[in-house]
């Protein structure tokens, strides 16, 4: 079940970047050319498509991975992660660390 999660998790992240990837190109293609305005849209849109579903193919990915696997991979990956366990003990502690 965890191994589900982590290939989501991969799927979602080539996703962003692959999504970013696409953006990138349609606006250094507009610098470039900018009498063809619409062609480049509709790569920006494709791009801004991919970048979204990262969001909800991440949610699926919390589904099937516990948050204890997500959260050290997310700091590989230079992100930023709150991980705390449901118990009233444990969020007690967090909202004590993060001053809430």
């Amino acid at each position: 079940m965890v191994f589900i999660g982590l290939i989501i998790g991969i799927l979602a992240y080539v996703l962003l970047y692959l999504g970013k990837g696409i953006q990138k190109y349609a606006i250094e293609g507009l610098k470039i050319d900018k009498s063809i305005k619409f062609k480049h849209s509709g790569i920006w849109i494709f791009g801004t498509v991919l970048t979204t579903t990262y969001f909800f193919v991440q949610w699926a990915a919390l589904f099937f991975a516990p948050i204890n696997i997500i959260a050290p991979l997310g700091k590989k990956l230079h992100r930023n992660w709150i991980g705390t366990d449901n118990n009233p003990g444990a969020i007690e502690l967090c909202k004590k660390r993060l001053g809430i």
